[in-house]
């Protein structure tokens, strides 16, 4: 399954979210299959009316409920964070085809400024490290790639990005520590992270009218699913949609001990990612802010002014090139 682009990446008509609708997304941020009967409840609405709202939020690009998958449970257990360089003459049109590369699920541009060439900043995964290099050595053979630097991924904790502020939320909903133990799973259970991964709001029925179970049996293998961490479904609300301007990656090399530094930033809301990595730096940090200024000065009060934190780069995501491409066996 190649994956949609759920992101436009420029000249995007934004929108101008209501407190209800806000809601509604921040609720499948963390429950991404609630029903709407539940869903209705929680945000103060007629049941017609959430699923009016629900629909427009889809139809509109405003945001998609999808699987995230753990890569490990099919077979992709080795994370790489990807930064590629490119010539300051290099065309964005063909630095964006760099989202066909094997692996690859994400990738987010940097455009040109000045001499500076664009800059992808992707994440991918693989069976195995050979895997790993090999596409390494096709990204250094591409056109007008000056420079590529990989990241091991070691620990990954996964933060629900809080646009609208922190109101009734904890820790625990909030943050998903990924270190699951795989399993070998049957082709019922890569049918379910199919299905999801399409659509994450799939009904019951209609997952068991393609594994061939039982609705019952069906939602066992979810739950179990779910309970094992080989996935979460949620909305990922588009961030260009909304109006977001500070997206960015900061790649951060560190003199001492990161816990710390990942205890602060974690409490953040516009927090989306923080990454433990082996290779040229320690910890990435993806933040999502709403406007530049705002993550101008989240850098200067946590990163910059930092004595542990030894050097820092800042990639900044002007456009999408892949939002999310399942890790998913063919």
């Amino acid at each position: 399954m190649r994956g949609v682009e759920v992101y436009p990446s420029e000249d995007v008509h934004r929108v101008r979210l209501n407190p209800k609708d806000q809601r509604i997304m921040e609720t499948l941020q963390r429950w991404g299959r609630i029903p709407v009967r539940k869903l209705a409840e929680r945000v103060g609405l007629s049941e017609t009316a959430a699923r009016y709202r629900l629909k427009k939020l889809l139809d509109t690009g405003t945001m998609v409920v999808t699987a995230q998958i753990e890569p490990a449970f099919v077979g992709r257990p080795v994370q790489a964070f990807i930064r590629i360089d490119f010539g300051y003459d290099a065309e964005v049109e063909s630095v964006a085809n760099i989202k066909a590369v094997d692996g690859i699920d994400f990738a987010a541009l940097q455009r040109p400024s000045g001499q500076q060439g664009p800059t992808i900043c992707a994440h991918a995964t693989y069976p195995d490290h050979e895997n790993l290099l090999r596409v390494r050595k096709e990204l250094r053979l591409l056109p007008q790639v000056t420079n590529v630097e990989i990241g091991l991924g070691l620990k990954i904790h996964s933060i629900r990005p809080r646009y609208w502020g922190d109101a009734g939320v904890s820790d625990a909903d909030n943050v998903w520590v990924r270190h699951p133990v795989p399993r070998q799973l049957e082709d019922i259970d890569l049918t379910i992270l199919r299905e999801l991964a399409r659509d994450g709001r799939t009904s019951f029925t209609q997952l068991a009218e393609h594994t061939g179970l039982s609705t019952a049996a069906t939602r066992q293998r979810y739950v179990k699913l779910v309970e094992d961490g080989a996935l979460r479904v949620q909305a990922l609300p588009n961030p260009y949609r909304l109006g977001i301007t500070g997206q960015g990656e900061l790649a951060i090399r560190m003199r001492g001990d990161t816990a710390a530094l990942i205890q602060r930033v974690a409490s953040y809301p516009s927090t989306r990612f923080i990454v433990e990595v082996a290779g040229p730096y320690d910890l990435l940090i993806v933040q999502v802010c709403r406007e530049r200024a705002d993550l101008e000065r989240f850098i200067q009060l946590e990163i910059a002014s930092d004595p542990k934190v030894a050097d820092w780069t800042l990639t900044l995501y002007d456009e999408s090139v892949l939002a999310y491409n399942p890790p998913l066996p063919d």
